[in-house]
């Protein structure tokens, strides 16, 4: 994503960006207040993790690839 992009994202309150590749069944996930170049976070089809925006809400990888 460009930085135009990260700039836009950012003005209306978009803090998180996640890359699905259904082919690995694999999730990145970027923390654009922290780092918006290089993944905070990266998950595979058995994982589960927390939505920052939704805490408490617990997603699993599996329930995503179905």
């Amino acid at each position: 994503m460009g930085g135009s992009g990260l700039l836009f994202s950012a003005g209306v309150g978009i803090y998180d960006r996640w890359i699905v590749d259904p082919d690995s069944k694999s999730l990145e996930i970027y923390h654009l207040d922290e780092n918006p170049n290089q993944p905070t976070t990266r998950l595979m089809e058995s994982d589960s993790f927390e939505s920052r925006l939704f805490p408490g809400l617990l997603i699993g990888l599996d329930q995503v690839f179905e």
